[in-house]
């Protein structure tokens, strides 16, 4: 297999969902448009405004977590960054699709009592999601039992997977 030349890449480059691959029969690399049903690619959404959930609010999304991807199976990350203001108190985050929780995906992190000082906690949640249909929302909530939780730079990943 060759490596591909950029004349030839300007010339006959790849575009609009195009994937470009080696074709063995001719030596060269050439666009093609992947078969209906193919693996998407990955994509993503993030957030860089802190998000506050408070005690009162019950579970509730993360901001600008959800998305609806469409029909398939789906690998999805959510990785972010907490501070909880009050001590003794925990937070739980976990993936939801068609607003029926991931239980497999709920994590808890605490704050432990005469904390004087801040602690940000690194929070990360993945799953394999089977059979999400196309109208079903993927998203994150997140449920706190005292004070308030700051939600820092946040980012929902997903891709889809045979």
């Amino acid at each position: 297999m060759s490596k591909p030349r950029l004349k030839q890449s300007a010339q006959d480059g790849a575009t609009n969902g195009q994937v470009v691959t080696f074709n063995t029969g001719t030596g060269r690399w050439e666009p093609q448009t992947p078969a209906a049903g193919a693996l998407a690619p990955t994509d993503s959404v993030s957030d860089e405004v802190d998000d506050f959930i408070d005690d009162v609010d019950g579970t509730v999304l993360v901001d600008n977590m959800t998305r609806t991807p469409g029909a398939g199976n789906y690998l999805v990350w959510f990785d972010t960054s907490i501070d909880l203001s009050a001590n003794n108190s925990n937070v739980q985050f976990s993936i939801f699709v068609n607003n029926i929780e991931v239980t497999r995906t709920r994590r808890r992190f605490g704050r432990g009592g005469n904390q004087t000082v801040n602690t940000i906690i690194q929070l990360s949640l993945h799953a394999k999601l089977i059979g999400v249909l196309a109208v079903q929302a993927i998203e994150v909530r997140a449920d706190v039992s005292a004070g308030t939780v700051t939600i820092f730079e946040r980012t929902l990943t997903w891709e889809r997977v045979a």
